[in-house]
């Protein structure tokens, strides 16, 4: 990333953060505000590597819940898979590719939420 706000937004590493708000502390201030673990930074190193990882964890378990609602969503269609697997094995791309959209449409939703 060349960019420092993209440096600044993505950034794991608690050196290379203390060291971008020592070169561009307003952008640092600005980016806190969608970015909150910025504002640890003048806090030390040790107590931002605790909310580097604080936020890491929170987001592997967002990751985690949205991941579970897939899955749920999908259950319906895992079950149906099989038999519609064999049903299209021999049918032409476009055929087969019409049938499961209609399936689809049928065993999984729109939206997960």
């Amino acid at each position: 990333m060349q960019q420092p706000a993209d440096q600044i937004r993505y950034s794991r590493s608690a050196l290379d953060l203390i060291r971008l708000r020592e070169h561009h502390p307003t952008l640092v201030e600005q980016l806190a505000r969608e970015r909150p673990v910025l504002a640890m930074i003048p806090e030390g190193r040790d107590r931002l590597e605790a909310e580097l990882d604080a936020e890491r964890r929170a987001l592997i378990h967002a990751n985690e819940r949205r991941l579970s609602r897939y899955e749920a969503a999908s259950k319906s269609w895992m079950g149906k898979w099989p038999k519609l697997a064999e049903q299209i094995q021999s049918l032409p791309l476009r055929e087969a590719h019409h049938i499961i959209v209609q399936e689809a449409e049928i065993h999984l939703p729109m939206k997960v939420s």
